[in-house]
């Protein structure tokens, strides 16, 4: 794994001084379907966090509504 090897951690082998990627001389092609694919994951992250995110919130408005009705006597 070439990627171990490069210069800061988060190094995203787009251009970064140190990357070892770049240095290997590996095919364009293959490198643009990696970064590619590294955009969609982060999409898809940030795409399931949201939806996390709504579901806590509804699920804390269902308790808190629950908690109004309770507290009235």
């Amino acid at each position: 794994m070439l990627a171990v090897n490069c210069r800061f951690r988060d190094c995203r082998h787009q251009g970064e001084p140190g990357c070892a990627v770049l240095a290997s001389g590996i095919d364009d092609a293959r490198l643009a379907n990696y970064i590619k694919m590294q955009r969609e994951l982060a999409h898809l992250d940030r795409k399931l966090d949201q939806r996390a995110a709504q579901d806590e919130k509804r699920r804390t408005k269902r308790i808190h509504r629950a908690m109004r009705g309770h507290n009235r006597i």
